[in-house]
């Protein structure tokens, strides 16, 4: 068993409202001089593409 947990993914996007990413571009780019941001943990933008090719690797890897 695995456990792989990416809390903020970027990518590809229908809507703005999919990324929490795309979402704070979008305020940033509105001119918003702030916004309320969870700060008890650490947490980096993960590419969804490389989410997807780790996710392959791990069950490639299972299955031999």
């Amino acid at each position: 068993a695995a456990v792989l947990r990416v809390p903020i993914l970027f990518g590809e996007v229908e809507k703005v409202e999919e990324s929490a990413v795309t979402v704070l571009w979008d305020r940033v780019q509105e001119g918003a001089e702030s916004c309320t941001i969870d700060h008890c943990q650490q947490r980096f933008p993960t590419y969804t593409n490389d989410v997807a090719r780790v996710c392959r690797n791990m069950a490639e890897r299972a299955l031999q």
